[in-house]
């Protein structure tokens, strides 16, 4: 392993411990290593309007690469500068034929989530913690109607969002994507989501579209996460670095098993391996 000049970090599951809170470990260990001139950037699922305040605050953070590789952000200026979206006519395709689910179907449109407000009322009593289930409401930009809000919007998707009450339904949803799944990337996060992006789309190709930009080699960029849709950025960076609590998929794909998130597994990692590297 070379030196280390770039770290995507996973969000939920990974910085975040679990009542969605970043210990100030884990905040001392990424202002150390921008400090030493370490870009260290979100890689999340969640869109630009979801990143957490408490992470975009830490000193040195400039980047995000969000709706899991469907745009990067420059967050100084709050402007996308590398997006890989799904376009508008196959996401409004994908909501009509998923609108016979019993869930909850989001579309990412610039930074911003948007949902059904009858849907999102519906998601509040599906068996999810009560941060994550906050987390979501207070994001959203409610739509009366979603398939017909893409159709007057016009912007096309970098990523769409499913959640569920029940695993039937989040199987059904599964089903009616297969037939489209040549176009699409398809991950999970958690037992009761589905998270759909175009194929060419992910956290690893959106960290290393960041890196051809400050000319950074893959080869120099680490990664740390925890579930599915970290699979491709486990596979494609320099060095993978997974959770103590990570899925065993991604154990398998990783170079090394940090921490859980509960122990402040990003800080560990992050000090063994990246600083003074």
């Amino acid at each position: 392993m070379g030196k280390i000049k770039m770290i995507g970090l996973d969000l939920d599951g990974t910085v975040f411990n679990d009542n969605k809170e970043i210990s100030e470990e884990n905040k001392a260990a990424i202002r150390e290593a921008a400090a030493q001139g370490i870009i260290v950037l979100p890689a999340t699922g969640r869109p630009l309007r979801g990143l957490p305040k408490a992470m975009l605050e830490i000193e040195g953070i400039h980047y995000a690469v969000t709706s899991n590789g469907g745009a990067v952000y420059d967050l100084d200026s709050r402007k996308a500068i590398y997006e890989d979206c799904i376009p508008n006519e196959e996401a409004k395709q994908l909501v009509s034929v998923l609108n016979a689910v019993d869930g909850l179907v989001e579309v990412y449109i610039d930074g911003v989530c948007y949902a059904q407000q009858s849907r999102l009322e519906h998601a509040l009593t599906y068996p999810l913690s009560k941060p994550f289930l906050e987390y979501i409401w207070k994001s959203r930009e409610r739509q009366e109607d979603l398939e017909a809000f893409l159709t007057a919007d016009g912007g096309n998707v970098q990523k769409m969002h499913l959640l569920f009450g029940s695993t039937k339904e989040r199987q059904r949803a599964f089903e009616m994507i297969a037939p489209y799944e040549a176009d699409l990337a398809v991950t999970s996060a958690m037992s009761l989501n589905i998270e759909i992006n175009k194929k060419s789309a992910d956290k690893g190709n959106g960290l290393i579209a960041l890196g051809k930009i400050l000319g950074i080699q893959k080869e120099e960029i680490m990664a740390c996460g925890d579930a599915g849709n970290d699979l491709a950025m486990m596979q494609k960076v320099g060095f993978a670095v997974a959770m103590g609590n990570a899925e065993p998929e991604i154990k398998a794909a990783a170079d090394y098993v940090t921490l859980t998130n509960e122990e402040n597994g990003v800080a560990y990692a992050i000090r063994k391996f990246a600083l003074n590297s």
